[in-house]
């Protein structure tokens, strides 16, 4: 299974954001072998929608 987290930074040590739509990553992990890859937010800057933007484009990530 594939898990999207919000985080600060593009690392599996980076810490979690509090914020998903806003977070400036998304770190993609896959629960089977532990294997990441990180994700730049390109909705992190919109002026509005970053959350449902996010999780539309997290959607095609998973």
């Amino acid at each position: 299974m594939k898990i999207c987290v919000s985080a600060m930074g593009g690392s599996m040590e980076a810490k979690v954001s509090e914020r998903f739509g806003r977070a400036p990553y998304f770190v993609i992990v896959d629960s089977e072998n532990m294997g990441f890859t990180p994700v730049l937010n390109a909705a992190e800057n919109m002026q509005g929608g970053a959350g449902p933007e996010a999780v539309l484009r997290a959607r095609s990530w998973c």
